[in-house]
């Protein structure tokens, strides 16, 4: 949980998870010993004295499906297609790190107060509003979308912290031998002046035109990567529960018997525009209500209590939006009176309630609307299953889609040409609704006339038939000339490259300045002063080490080839670092040094451990599970 932090990313608890889940792998592909496992059990996986089971792997990993499929718009995230991006894997790993975890807490005492708990969360800039101060709200709707109480974030987070106590006191016994921090401050702080030519292998002209024959040549030199794929002409059919709503008829006997029941769900409850004042003690908030009025309220609030207008005014709230305590008092007052002292867990509070918006409720008549169509909705679930199930009988006794569909009063939609991924020849996709990669998938292995399976499609389902096969073949010349035309300017110019860069480290080996040249006037010319390994302007980053390990001189100008080009360099002078001139800069080396040691200590404590316990994977009977899945695909 505590990873999910942006501040605890780079800690060790976040560090943890991999190190195990490397351990994980290792037993999971094989290379582990599988012993005392009892299929009936069903336990998953075993580290020391603790197992999960199958059904939990199964749990958390249909979590972490439908998370997926969240954050892809709600696109479906087949369980095969879960399975195949290592999902699973993943689900395992963590599961693994949170047993060699809880080992280690029991083994050694680890635990963590509610204080450090709480602190933690007060301190982390994830509740933080913009002033930096902890926002109960954020904090709330951060347990919302991840659904959990204040208990299981608590429990989490003392589990998390529990172990940060171990890798962060064995992260502090880093060491740094001087002699070793002096090569590594050498190193980095090495400075360079370097000058460069970066030629661009697009932006060397060339100004001859292919003829026929050669772009021919070219055409069926790539034969093989200028097939059109296979295409295939679909009708397809979206069944949704929304579509099912013009076969639904809710009487008015039906309405009448929820009327009463639910009228209070359409009340608009009243609200109240409330500014507060938050102290210690009760006696402090006695003293500013005797001379605090409404129109100083707010400036009172921060003049004395230093707060935020944000935090002063609640804005518009009901009754159960407010703590019972405090929503007694705010929604007795009347408008524009000071309420309090009231206390609350925590601390005393005057409100002033500015004013005052009433309840309101629909009409009647709306209300009832309403209602038919909430009812309506709920039966079309109903009837959908059972439309699904006739269209299924249908289609399994021979008649088309099409005439099936029409049956129902379903729309069909006519796709004349579609690949397997979706997309037409003219690179158009299928609207998002019809796009589903599991009945693309069945459609291509179909012949013609044959029908996909109905596959789950949001919440309803989609089926698709297909009507024409267009197979493989090359594309007509006419259609890739132009292509043929790129490949073969590309190869001049690459050609022409290998001559630029030899005629530029030719002159410059004689003496010549490399950015004096015009020869290469197209080209960016690069001029670094200072370049360090990790500050070097414009030079490419992959091209960094090669050039700090240069000699200084033109008669050493060395070549790079990059995947857009190549680079020529000369370095013109090297400025040795000094130590002994930078105390601070020299530190933080040695620091770093420490750090990284104390890092890989941890990473060997935690692995120690968890060799120590046994980690086992059941890997048959997790097999065996999730068969089910395959099975449904």
């Amino acid at each position: 949980m505590i990873t999910f932090f942006h501040n605890f990313a780079n800690t060790w608890g976040a560090k943890f998870i991999f190190v195990v889940l490397a351990l994980c792998m290792i037993v999971w592909f094989g290379l582990g010993s599988f012993v005392d496992l009892n299929p009936m059990a069903e336990k998953a996986v075993i580290v020391g004295s603790k197992s999960t089971t199958v059904q939990q792997v199964m749990n958390d990993f249909e979590a972490q499906r439908k998370k997926v499929s969240q954050m892809t718009g709600g696109r479906y995230f087949s369980p095969e297609q879960a399975l195949s991006s290592g999902l699973l894997l993943q689900v395992i790993g963590q599961q693994v790190s949170d047993l060699v975890a809880a080992n280690i807490r029991d083994k050694i005492g680890l635990t963590a107060s509610n204080a450090a708990v709480q602190k933690y969360v007060e301190r982390n800039p994830v509740f933080a509003d913009v002033t930096g101060r902890f926002d109960k709200n954020l904090f709330y709707a951060y347990l919302a979308q991840n659904q959990m109480t204040e208990a299981m974030l608590g429990t989490k987070l003392a589990d998390e912290l529990a172990l940060r106590h171990l890798t962060d006191t064995i992260g502090r016994l880093g060491y740094a031998p001087q002699e070793l921090v002096r090569l590594m401050y050498n190193r980095e702080h090495e400075k360079r002046d370097v000058t460069a030519l970066l030629v661009e292998t697009d932006k060397i002209p060339v100004t001859e035109k292919p003829t026929e024959a050669v772009l021919h040549e070219y055409y069926e030199a790539e034969a093989e990567n200028l097939m059109a794929p296979e295409y295939r002409a679909l009708n397809i059919v979206l069944i949704t529960p929304e579509m099912m709503l013009n076969k639904i008829t809710i009487s008015d006997e039906e309405t009448d018997a929820v009327f009463d029941e639910e009228k209070t769900k359409y009340i608009t409850p009243e609200t109240r525009q409330v500014f507060q004042m938050r102290f210690d003690s009760a006696d402090a908030a006695k003293a500013v209500k005797q001379k605090v009025t409404p129109a100083t309220f707010e400036k009172t609030a921060a003049d004395e209590l230093g707060q935020t207008p944000d935090q002063t005014n609640f804005g518009a709230v009901t009754r159960d939006g407010l703590l019972e305590e405090l929503g007694e008092a705010v929604f007795t007052a009347t408008a524009g009176t000071i309420v309090g002292p009231v206390q609350s867990p925590v601390g005393y509070h005057l409100f002033y309630v500015k004013s005052i918006t009433p309840a309101t409720t629909l009409p009647d008549v709306q209300i009832r609307a309403e209602i038919k169509k909430r009812l309506a909705m709920e039966k079309t679930y109903d009837v959908q299953e059972e439309t699904v199930r006739r269209l299924e009988d249908a289609l399994g006794s021979g008649t088309s889609l099409k005439n099936a569909a029409e049956k129902e009063g379903l729309s069909v939609v006519e796709v004349p040409q579609i690949d397997i991924a979706g997309q037409t020849p003219e690179g158009d996709a299928l609207p998002d609704d019809l796009k589903n990669t599991e009945m693309l998938q069945n459609a291509f292995i179909l012949q013609k006339g044959e029908s996909t399976a109905l596959t789950e499609q949001g919440a309803g389902f989609i089926v698709a038939e297909v009507t024409d096969i267009t197979p493989v073949a090359q594309k007509p010349f006419e259609a890739v000339k132009q292509e043929m035309t790129a490949l073969w300017t590309a190869d001049q110019q690459k050609e022409k490259l290998k001559e630029i860069v030899e005629t530029a480290l030719d002159v410059t080996k004689q003496g010549n300045p490399l950015e004096a040249q015009g020869l290469f006037a197209p080209f960016e010319k690069i001029a670094v002063t200072g370049m360090t390994r990790t500050n070097f302007g414009r030079i490419p980053a992959q091209a960094v080490p090669l050039i700090m390990s240069q000699p200084v001189g033109r008669t050493a100008v060395r070549s790079f080839d990059l995947p857009n080009g190549t680079l020529v360099f000369v370095t013109d002078k090297v400025i040795p670092a000094d130590p002994d001139k930078d105390t601070l800069g020299f530190k933080a080396t040695e620091q770093t040094l420490k750090t990284l040691s104390g890092e890989a200590l941890a990473q060997q404590t935690v692995a120690a451990f968890a060799k120590e316990f046994g980690v086992t994977v059941n890997e048959a009977e997790i097999n065996k599970a999730f068969s089910i899945y395959k099975t449904q695909e």
